[in-house]
């Protein structure tokens, strides 16, 4: 089995020039965005100002540790996986710039966003998905009912700002809720903005409303856009998605699949499967189907429930949630009696069905 480190040894020491940008790059450039590199890469646009070695060297210093380690990465990986990329020859020298990182409370949003400058002068802008706090996890479900949350504001806007300050060809990815935010902003870009973005990477984001698809913004950029899910697949799956996807194999199990670290990789890029599990459409006939018959009212009342418990819980992060279930998990159901008898059913279900895919996956890794 090989991951994203045996990609790096395989193809670290050859340039884009003998081994041209392929989905596994986009992967890897999109894993790093989940760091925060606040104070270490500049806010504002600039041309060949920091690369990523120099952003990994100091993000190495002695001090590194006295960060707030489960809420600046994503996984403990994605910190090696910059150290390992930052000396590689391949991804060592690309220039990084744009860094930002919200975590915004009162107007439920987290987000993240970095962009990159290959040898030939494109751009990569990478947009994090959701990461260890819960407020991000609150407007992945608001994707589902507000017609725009805050997340995808800021990932249009900051795709207008980097191709307005830099020149070249883009390309834009993200996983997770970034696959989601990097295909509503090139859809929603300026047109002179369209015309420059040569792909589009969707790694098991989110969907949209089913309206979204039919808008000329979508259409223009549609033939762009690539879509990728692990063969159990419960995020990607969530809301209407396009048809059209690559399944790749994952060594995880249940809803772990969704971490891509967890992806299997070869020197050519992914390895891929033919189909889903069919889990994956049980889960999201499930999901989906008890969140669409709810009225408008009824969705915004479903979110605002159970994350209004989880808000008010000491816990800021969903690991800090897991250790405090105990209280949690019986706030959530107190909390619930208020609610009508359709709202209700449905809070209920989906916790149950994503409690059960997790158990099932932590007892087969026992």
């Amino acid at each position: 089995m090989a991951d994203m480190f045996d990609y790096l040894f395989w193809r670290g020491d050859l340039s884009f020039t003998e081994v041209p940008f392929n989905d596994a790059d986009a992967m890897i450039l999109c894993q790093l965005a989940y760091i925060d590199y606040t104070d270490v890469v500049p806010a504002a646009f600039t041309k060949k100002g920091m690369t990523l070695a120099d952003a990994a060297a100091e993000l190495s210093k002695p001090d590194w540790d006295s960060c707030n380690f489960h809420k600046r990465f994503f996984t403990e990986q994605t910190k090696e996986l910059l150290l390992v990329a930052g000396q590689t020859r391949r991804f060592g020298s690309l220039g990084v710039s744009g860094s930002r990182h919200i975590i915004d409370m009162e107007k439920e949003e987290q987000f993240s966003a970095l962009t990159f400058e290959l040898p030939d002068n494109t751009l990569f802008i990478a947009y994090s998905g959701t990461d260890a706090m819960i407020v991000g996890w609150q407007e992945d479900f608001n994707l589902g009912w507000k017609d725009v949350v805050p997340a995808q504001a800021d990932a249009l806007s900051y795709m207008t700002e980097a191709a307005a300050a830099l020149r070249g060809a883009i390309r834009t990815g993200g996983h997770s809720k970034g696959g989601n935010l990097t295909i509503y902003a090139a859809a929603n870009a300026p047109s002179k903005v369209q015309r420059r973005i040569t792909g589009v990477w969707n790694f098991d984001g989110p969907g949209f409303k089913p309206e979204f698809f039919q808008s000329e913004g979508y259409l223009s950029v549609g033939p762009k856009i690539r879509n990728f899910k692990p063969q159990l697949s419960v995020v990607g799956m969530l809301f209407t998605n396009s048809s059209s996807y690559t399944v790749i194999e994952s060594v995880e199990k249940g809803v772990l699949q969704h971490d891509p670290m967890s992806w299997q990789m070869q020197p050519s890029g992914f390895v891929t499967l033919p189909e889903l599990d069919e889990d994956t459409f049980k889960i999201s006939r499930a999901i989906n189907g008890w969140f669409d018959d709810l009225e408008f009212e009824q969705k915004r009342v479903f979110v605002e429930t159970v994350f209004g418990v989880l808000n008010k819980s000491t816990a800021e992060t969903s690991n800090e949630l897991a250790e405090n279930w105990k209280v949690t998990i019986p706030n959530i159901l107190k909390a619930m009696t208020h609610l009508d008898a359709k709202t209700r059913n449905a809070v209920r279900l989906t916790l149950e069905i994503l409690a059960r895919n997790a158990f099932e996956a932590a007892r087969d890794q026992e």
